[in-house]
């Protein structure tokens, strides 16, 4: 019996490793292949996790329109094209994600009002595209664990990538240009946007509105209406980018908390480098704030804040507007070459203005109105246009150290 017995599962183990496998498999599909074809051998193939696009009978597909209701990976030969511009009215989208875990990679689109459209979807990942003439290039809404890769979106309409109430998306070396706006991101949580040149939209570049902890680093945000513009939004982080040349302000923080601007390059920009509206608890340090139209750095109702380290030169109104600020600190700035005062500051209280240093001002250094209970100290003034420090309504403040040299 013991004999037998081991011979029984001797031959089931061999028996066992011959069955045919349940793994998946990539199916292939080319441009002979109709729409509804391919969306049939998506529905109705259980085992298919991989599409591959071929250009074997030509690169040109039209009217793709595919929903993707089952965890896939699509991809494709280099120089597919969809073309959602052959019919009367453009199509709708190009893919319509419906799925969790679907991975997106290596086409072109053209002509569709919507390249890809995801909702309700987690783990997604849309990589090496470039969108062409569309409305909207990406729009996805309740994702979590997004990536959005190395995709180009160029020339569209409205937005050229859009997220909402979403969670853990990365948006990075990206390029997005030509739209209404760049990128779009809305009740959005932990979030990473990086390495994007967002050049050329005609509102915003990068808008960012009720969202928790977003990190934006590291982007060109260039010749767009507003570069950044942030509002109702906490946590968030912008650092080391160039903003230059754009119509509007350059980074704008509005009705935000626990903000930090820090290591980036605004310049050339119409109107103020950086622009602080209802901000508290907000760091603005080491910028270079340099040749933009009207201020450097704006910021009005401000509280608990810190204006720091920044080097402000060029400007063509005044370096730093401070106006109703409470418990701010304006300190160890450079602040230079600006064509109207150093600093103006009004209505400030419990507030800090020191270790400034100010030069070649074509008004004056620091000009101060109603100031109650506040620390002007240790700044250094040099060469303003016209006197080195103005102050009118100093209330309960101290006035100390401060070297006065060769004002005009």
């Amino acid at each position: 019996m013991n004999i037998i017995f081991k011979s029984l599962i001797v031959i089931s183990c061999v028996l066992f490793l011959f069955l045919p496998s349940a793994s998946a498999v990539n199916y292939s599909v080319n441009s002979s292949w109709s729409n509804g074809m391919i969306q049939e051998l998506i529905d109705n193939t259980d085992n298919i996790t991989g599409l591959y696009f071929s250009s074997s009978s030509g690169n040109i597909f039209i009217n793709i329109n595919l929903i993707i209701n089952k965890p896939i990976s699509i991809f494709c030969d280099d120089g597919v094209l969809f073309n959602g511009s052959n019919t009367a009215i453009p199509l709708k989208y190009a893919f319509k994600i419906l799925s969790d875990n679907v991975n997106i990679e290596g086409f072109i689109l053209d002509g569709y009002v919507t390249g890809f459209i995801g909702e309700s979807v987690d783990n997604i990942s849309i990589t090496s595209n470039f969108f062409n003439n569309t409305d909207t290039g990406i729009d996805i809404i309740n994702a979590n664990g997004l990536v959005i890769f190395n995709n180009s979106v160029i020339n569209g309409r409205y937005t050229g990538i859009s997220i909402e109430n979403s969670n853990n998306t990365n948006i990075s070396n990206n390029s997005v240009s030509g739209f209404n706006k760049g990128i779009d991101v809305i009740e959005t949580n932990n979030t990473n946007i990086s390495n994007n040149n967002i050049i050329d939209n005609n509102n915003i570049g990068f808008k960012l509105d009720s969202s928790e902890n977003t990190q934006i680093k590291d982007n060109n945000i260039d010749y767009n209406g507003y570069g950044a513009f942030i509002s109702n939004s906490n946590n968030v982080s912008v650092e080391n980018n160039n903003v230059t040349n754009n119509s509007n302000h350059g980074i704008v923080i509005s009705s935000s908390k626990n903000s930090k601007v820090e290591n980036n390059v605004v310049s050339g920009n119409n109107r103020s480098g950086v622009f602080l509206d209802e901000v508290k608890s907000s760091n603005i340090s080491k910028n270079k704030v340099e040749n933009n139209k009207e201020d450097g750095i704006n910021i009005g109702l401000v509280e608990d804040s810190a204006i720091s380290k920044n080097k402000v030169s060029g400007n063509g109104k005044r370096g730093i507007f401070a106006s109703q600020i409470n418990k701010t600190v304006l300190k160890d700035n450079i602040i230079e070459n600006n064509n109207d005062h150093g600093i103006r500051a009004i209505n400030i209280s419990y507030s800090e203005l020191k270790n400034n240093n100010l030069s070649y001002n074509m008004k004056s250094g620091v000009y101060v109105t109603n100031c109650h209970e506040a620390d002007l100290s240790n700044n250094y003034i040099y060469m303003s246009f016209e006197n080195g420090l103005t102050i009118n309504d100093l209330f309960n403040s101290s006035l100390f150290n401060n070297t006065i040299d060769r004002n005009i």
